[in-house]
């Protein structure tokens, strides 16, 4: 009896190792197992999420779309709505009945892991992968109905989390957030994953509890600690809280010729005025007010960017090469401040102070000897001789500029021939040190432009000004500032193009009226808006002290001028109809 209980004692142990059952005994573990190709199955009723045998289904909407929506024919998807499918277990396979919404266009749909087949018309989706999320978008264009699809969980193992980690340490400063994230281990671990966040020092900083999203609070250390509940382990991150960094102080460019540390780094507002080279240029140029610096090293800059106009923000480090001061490596960023309009300075070839280079400067005379031919593959120096009897050169660097550039260069650099050249002031004596003297003859205009091949003269200037102010001086009241504002630094240019005879012709005494009337106007124009406290427009004219005559006068009036004329015809027609009513009635009466 005992030997056959044994026997059937052996054959139930076969029976239960065969189907699984531990008994005691380790035959894989039945909490790592979950039965396979489990399908689950969805009937909806309305557009909340809905959790069915630990499989959650949910549907949101995207910025700009309107939301998911359930109705009596079923759940209206609409553009780039989404429907997500979550589960604790893998799931390996989601089967979806799309149907056509009404009369709109059926949509298609994508999702973000795995493969998905989407039919062309109303019909089954069908989502192959493994993955414990799926999330599926609509199109951007028509819209989708849904009301029963199933999900099928696999049986793929289940990896319990076994310890907690997180980053020992990490910064941020007050008033800053920083995201810690939790290290798992197993890192694949797909079970018993639940974790919150606590601050044990929230003086200091504090976190969100759910996201880990840390935020300074004072300065100082804090300990953050990430506890994963399932299996009751933890660990810490020590975080320190530094002090706000300090707003970088914003430099004039005129600053940046009394910082003679090289390296330094520094913050300066200007004007975009343009470019030495071709696109990355080798150097770019920016102005505020009356100085301007070159940016040098391989850049780029939008080509959205207007010289003259577009104002940015340059973060740069200080540098000194030959005599010019100039900036590397620099960012830039558009920024909303203000700068003053850009001057060009008039180079006289005489100046010897570092705080002349790198400005833009305007200069004219005649071209009297070149270096070399000029070609894209040569550096050149053309030597001007300018009105006021200075030579200066103008240098021509190989490689870094256009093929239309060099044919201007060539066909207008010309010995004999008379150039008006506007550019940016550099050194050339090698070796130069930042505060030693400056030679007078050492200096060279770069990048540049042919502003005229003619001489520009007084009587030119006055016809330009008067051109351009006369519409706009025609102009309401309220319209006539704005205008003025437009043209006035185009104008400042022109100016500044006339040597320093013609603008002597400008404002004398034995000038033509067309000069004099146009001086006339601008002495008014800056009477009229320019005060001892705030100049809204920029005097440029020298001497400029003539007393306005009648003509600007009589175009602010044309409008009076226009009624008196009406009046004054009236008045004539109305007694000229009169004296021929009274003719004809007298010729009656005696008649």
């Amino acid at each position: 009896m005992n030997k056959l209980f044994k026997h059937l004692a052996a054959f139930a142990l076969g029976i239960a190792l065969a189907a699984g059952v531990g008994l005691g005994v380790s035959a894989g573990s039945k909490a790592s197992e979950v039965k396979a190709d489990d399908a689950v199955n969805f009937t909806l009723s309305s557009a909340a999420d809905v959790t069915v045998s630990g499989v959650t289904a949910s549907f949101a909407k995207a910025s700009g779309s309107s939301a998911p929506a359930w109705y009596t024919a079923g759940l209206r998807l609409y553009t780039n709505n989404t429907f997500t499918v979550s589960s604790s277990s893998s799931i390996v396979g989601i089967s979806i009945n799309w149907e056509k919404q009404g009369k709109k266009d059926f949509a298609s749909a994508t999702a973000d892991v795995g493969t998905y087949s989407h039919p062309v018309a109303a019909g089954v989706g069908t989502w192959t992968g493994s993955s414990n999320k799926v999330v599926f978008t609509v199109s951007s264009a028509g819209q989708l109905q849904l009301n029963t699809f199933s999900v099928t969980v696999g049986g793929g193992e289940v990896i319990d989390l076994t310890d907690i980690g997180v980053k020992a340490t990490e910064e941020v400063a007050v008033g800053s957030t920083v995201t810690l994230s939790p290290i798992y281990t197993p890192s694949n671990a797909n079970a018993k994953k639940t974790i919150s966040w606590e601050s044990l020092d929230s003086s200091i900083a504090t976190v969100n509890a759910s996201t880990g999203v840390v935020s300074g609070v004072s300065v100082g250390t804090a300990r953050i600690r990430v506890n994963a509940t399932d299996i009751g382990k933890s660990a810490i991150c020590t975080v320190t809280v530094n002090p706000v960094p300090p707003v970088p102080v914003t430099h004039t460019i005129e600053d940046l010729y009394s910082i003679s540390t090289t390296g330094t780094s520094v913050l300066f507002n200007g004007v975009y005025m343009g470019h030495y080279g071709t696109n990355p240029f080798q150097a770019i140029w920016f102005a505020d007010g009356e100085y301007a610096i070159a940016v040098y090293g391989t850049s780029t800059v939008p080509s959205t960017w207007e010289v003259g106009k577009t104002v940015v923000a340059v973060s740069a480090k200080t540098a000194f090469y030959n005599g010019l001061v100039q900036v590397n490596n620099a960012s830039f960023q558009l920024t909303s401040a203000t700068v003053d309009t850009p001057v060009v300075y008039d180079f006289t070839g005489t100046e010897t102070t570092a705080n002349q280079l790198s400005r833009k400067v305007s200069l004219s005379g005649t071209v009297t000897a070149l270096s070399a031919a000029i070609t894209k593959a040569t550096d050149t120096t053309v030597t001007v001789t300018m009105d006021n009897g200075n030579a200066v050169k103008i240098f021509l660097k190989k490689n870094v500029f256009t093929d239309e550039q060099i044919a201007e260069y060539v066909d207008t650099f010309v010995v004999d021939q008379y150039v008006v050249v506007t550019g940016f002031l550099g050194y050339y004596k090698s070796g130069q040190t930042f505060g030693s003297a400056y030679n007078p003859g050492d200096f060279q205009v770069l990048c540049p432009t042919i502003v005229s091949t003619e001489k520009y003269t007084a009587e030119k200037f006055a016809t330009d000004f008067t051109d351009a102010t006369t519409p706009v001086c025609s102009r309401a009241e309220s319209e006539r500032l704005t205008g003025l504002q437009s043209i006035w630094s185009e104008l400042s240019a022109k100016y500044s193009a006339l040597d320093s005879t013609e603008r002597a012709n400008l404002v004398s005494a034995e000038a033509s009226s067309n000069v004099k009337n146009a001086v006339a106007r601008y002495d008014y124009i800056c009477g009229k808006y320019n005060t001892s406290e705030h100049k809204v427009l920029e005097e440029f004219i020298e001497g400029a002290t003539i007393v306005y005559n009648s003509l600007f006068v009589q175009l602010s009036n044309n409008n009076n001028n226009a009624m008196i004329t009406t009046i004054v015809i009236t008045s004539i027609a109305s007694i000229a109809l009169l004296g021929v009513t009274l003719f004809i009635k007298k010729r009656k009466a005696t008649h």
